[in-house]
């Protein structure tokens, strides 16, 4: 049990307790539940509920700025049809100096299944750096996008960030 919290330590204290992601390559595991439209020339529609599961990476390049990707499978929960697959890439920008600090993201948001959609996904957050190496954090995303189907959805998710200082 101590030989995990040791590392944490030791990593944490090459970061120098920086409050600027600038220079961090990020990996970030987040869960949540979306709300969805999706409906289709032919009428078709996919209504309901799913709970994400998105795994990806953040490169900060800019003191408050990251970028991102991402990619995501969401599992049904009610009324939808099946499950969903689907990719993101964009810029995160951090508000604030301290251990807590807000964000927004913009990015690209192509969804593979069940219908071919591509548009933007927007989010608002806060996050909160529990070392220099770890944060957790809460998002709010909305999204909107066009393809095979007409999509809008919402979706509310927290994960963790783990991340260590290139340069």
């Amino acid at each position: 049990m101590r030989a995990p919290i040791l590392l944490l330590l030791v990593l944490s204290a090459s970061a120098a307790h920086a409050q600027s992601h600038r220079g961090s390559l990020g990996l970030n595991i987040e869960g949540g539940f979306e709300a969805l439209t999706a409906i289709t020339s032919m009428a078709t529609s996919d209504r309901g509920f799913r709970a994400p599961v998105e795994v990806g990476g953040t490169l900060g390049v800019f003191d408050h700025g990251e970028l991102t990707l991402s990619g995501r499978l969401e599992f049904p929960v009610a009324f939808v049809t099946g499950y969903g697959v689907s990719f993101y890439g964009g810029l995160r920008n951090s508000f604030g100096y301290d251990q807590w600090k807000t964000f927004f993201s913009i990015e690209l948001a192509i969804h593979a299944a069940p219908f071919f959609t591509a548009g933007a996904r927007a989010g608002f957050g806060v996050l909160y750096d529990v070392l220099p190496i770890v944060a957790v954090y809460a998002v709010l995303h909305g999204q909107l996008g066009g393809g095979v189907a007409l999509r809008l959805s919402g979706d509310l998710s927290v994960g963790v960030q783990f991340r260590t200082y290139l340069f």
